[in-house]
């Protein structure tokens, strides 16, 4: 699992991740691609993309942080961001057609991105 580190700059102190640990894929699946294979589906299903807060939760949920983690770096209640996860997952499993929750949506993913489904074979 990538270490998390806090960084301070001139506003806030936010986590970053170390980049170059191994826990940035999940199987064949990079965070960039499952971010973009969600906000694609989302896109097509609704006509707007991912919001700021949806990604930073996608995010955080990617490195199993919990909620109140998020929350203090996205500078928002941990309510706001369990409600807005909620309709994160909601979202995403009209959009995939199958449940998805905080801790099945990388699996779900890793099966959206496989070569069978881009082409079309389910």
């Amino acid at each position: 699992m990538p270490q998390l580190t806090s960084v301070r700059d001139d506003r806030t102190t936010n986590w970053s991740m170390n980049w170059s640990s191994p826990g940035l894929e999940f199987g064949r699946i990079s965070l960039e691609k499952a971010i973009a294979i969600a906000d694609a589906a989302v896109f097509a299903k609704t006509y707007k993309h991912l919001s700021t807060l949806q990604v930073e939760i996608f995010r955080g949920s990617w490195f199993d942080l919990k909620y109140s983690q998020i929350s203090q770096t996205c500078h928002c209640s941990e309510i706001h961001v369990k409600m807005s996860a909620s309709v994160l997952w909601d979202l995403l499993s009209q959009a995939l057609d199958e449940k998805v929750t905080k801790k099945t949506f990388r699996a779900v993913l890793e099966r959206h991105s496989s070569p069978d489904r881009s082409q079309g074979q389910n």
